[in-house]
């Protein structure tokens, strides 16, 4: 009886803690410049926000200045009176344009902590490196509270020229393993005669519920344990009932 009991609390148990390790799952939150709210609008400038998902992001740099923005929202054909040519299925609708050539940061602050992050990336090359040439390298460095405090090491990354395109492209990714980071700035390392700045699109965040009391897959096992010890006081005090007197 009682090993058939001690089975069903094992079993029992084993499913609580799924419970209890299903709760802390990780939620995707994506920022393509197109699907967000507030709706953007071609050349809207930074700074602005977006919300996506349980995330908000706030896209910005220290060289904005309300009359001369470092960045703004562009698409294929508001730049085609410029005569730039992006022929990517990765930059098809609304994406982040460096206004400036003076290589600008983007700092992006989250309001809540992530856990992880991609984005598809160009970089606007000086000197054109040509079908399947390597672009200048891209920076990704995370930190929290207020960058105060950096996660892990920043990642750097380099895009590849395709053909009928312009401009070197990649993914730029990076995990920090479960730390939660809520601020992520990317730059351009310098080196001579590289590029002048970068484009985004497609940037997605994990996010990881943690939960402050996961009440209900706790309180069951509470009531295993309390059940399983009950039985096992039980058996014993029975046994030693049964058991002969020494005299």
């Amino acid at each position: 009886m009682l090993k058939r009991f001690l089975v069903c609390f094992l079993t029992l148990g084993a499913l609580s803690l799924l419970a209890v390790s299903s709760v802390f799952a990780v939620t995707y939150s994506t920022f393509d410049f197109d699907i967000g709210t507030p709706t953007l609008y071609l050349r809207q400038p930074t700074p602005f926000g977006q919300t996506s998902g349980d995330a908000t992001a706030n896209f910005s740099s220290p060289s904005d200045f309300p009359s001369h923005p470092a960045f703004s929202v562009q698409s294929v054909v508001s730049l085609a009176a410029t005569s730039v040519v992006i022929n990517s299925t990765k930059f098809s609708g609304q994406f982040l344009w460096p206004s400036t050539v003076n290589q600008d940061h983007l700092v992006m602050n989250f309001s809540t902590n992530v856990t992880s992050i991609t984005m598809d990336f160009k970089t606007a090359e000086l000197h054109d490196p040509g079908p399947g040439g390597t672009g200048s390298p891209i920076r990704l460095s995370a930190s929290v509270n207020s960058s105060s405090t950096p996660v892990g090491s920043p990642v750097i990354s380099y895009g590849t020229e395709t053909p009928f395109d312009t401009y070197p492209e990649g993914t730029l990714a990076f995990n920090a393993s479960g730390q939660g980071f809520d601020r992520v700035e990317i730059d351009l390392p310098f080196i001579s005669q590289g590029a002048t700045g970068f484009i985004l699109d497609n940037i997605v965040v994990g996010i990881t519920a943690v939960p402050e009391f996961p009440a209900t897959p706790i309180v069951s096992l509470s009531m295993l344990l309390a059940v399983f010890f009950s039985a096992l006081a039980s058996r014993k005090i029975m046994k030693n009932a049964g058991a002969p007197k020494s005299r």
